[in-house]
C-alpha cells in the first residue's frame, strides 16, 4: 500500500494517480476483464520502496530526495493506438508502450528515436484525410521553459516535419487543433504556486 502524507494530499489535485489500463475481451459468449497499472519509473520505484516518493502533481520540489531526476510521469491521461503501438500518455514525459494482449508495460516509446523531446502530448491528433499524426511537447527544456517541439509523422510513422519554437509564456498546452493548413496551439495561463510542505 502506497500512501501520501496528509499535507501533500490536502494541496494536491485529485487526478495525481498512477496510470492504469483496462481491457474487455468478448469471445465465446463471455467477457473477460483485465486491468494493469502502467509500470512507469515512478510506479516501480515507489512499489519497491512501499511508500510515496514522488510528491504533488507536476511539482518535483515536493519529491523525496531519493528520486531527484526520476521520470515522474504517471502515464494516466490518455491511451492511444499509433502505428501498431498501444501508448499510455501524460504530457510531462514520453509515452509508455504497453503490450496490447497482456497489458504489460514494454517501456518508454520515442517513435524509433524520431521524437527527441523529453515531453510528449497526451492528445496527439491523427488527420483522417491522410493518416498523418500531429505530436508536440511543451516545457521541452525543463520545468517552466517556454520551449515547444512540434513533430508531424506521415501515415506510416515516418517523421516528415520537426520544428522547435518558443511560446510567448510557459502555460498549459494540453491540446491542439488543426486545419488543412494550420496547427493551433492552445496555451492556457498557469502559475507556479508556492507550496508549503
Amino acid at each position: 500500500m502506497i500512501s501520501f502524507p496528509a499535507c501533500l494530499i490536502d494541496q494536491d489535485v485529485p487526478f495525481n494517480g498512477d496510470g492504469a489500463i483496462a481491457a474487455f475481451r468478448i469471445r465465446d459468449g463471455g467477457v473477460d476483464f483485465r486491468t494493469k497499472f502502467v509500470r512507469t519509473e515512478k510506479f516501480v520505484r515507489e512499489r519497491a520502496a512501499r511508500r510515496a516518493l514522488v510528491g504533488q502533481y507536476r511539482n518535483p520540489f515536493t519529491d523525496d530526495p531519493a528520486v531527484v531526476g526520476t521520470n515522474r510521469t504517471t502515464a494516466n491521461t490518455n491511451v492511444v493506438w499509433l502505428y501498431g503501438h498501444l501508448l499510455a500518455l501524460k504530457e510531462d514525459a514520453l509515452p509508455y508502450e504497453l503490450d496490447p494482449h497482456t497489458l504489460e508495460t514494454v517501456g518508454t516509446y520515442d517513435f524509433a528515436k524520431q521524437y527527441t523531446a523529453p515531453t510528449f502530448t497526451a492528445h496527439p491528433k491523427v488527420d483522417p484525410s491522410n493518416g498523418e499524426t500531429i505530436c508536440y511537447g511543451y516545457e521541452t527544456k525543463g520545468l517552466g521553459s517556454k520551449d515547444v517541439k512540434y513533430v508531424l509523422f506521415d501515415g506510416k510513422g515516418k517523421k516528415i516535419e520537426d520544428f522547435d519554437f518558443e511560446a510567448p509564456y510557459c502555460g498549459l498546452m494540453h491540446d491542439v487543433a488543426f486545419t488543412a493548413n494550420f496547427v493551433i496551439f492552445q496555451i492556457y495561463p498557469r502559475i507556479f504556486p508556492s507550496f508549503h510542505i
